[in-house]
């Protein structure tokens, strides 16, 4: 179980994640434009929250 925390948390690092061809940094920056939603966030991004989400 460690070991599968490490790998998910060196690919959340490293900007991969499951699911990634699902959807596009794009795409989630197109949304957040048209809802009016800004964000500063470094590690959950409106795209890292909706994968993690998904997965």
């Amino acid at each position: 179980m460690r070991d599968g925390f490490a790998v998910a948390l060196r690919n959340l690092k490293s900007g991969e994640l499951p699911l990634s061809t699902l959807i596009s940094q794009e795409m989630v920056d197109e949304a957040c434009t048209q809802a009016g939603y800004l964000t500063r966030a470094i590690l959950y991004t409106p795209l890292t929250t909706i994968l993690t989400f998904v997965a």
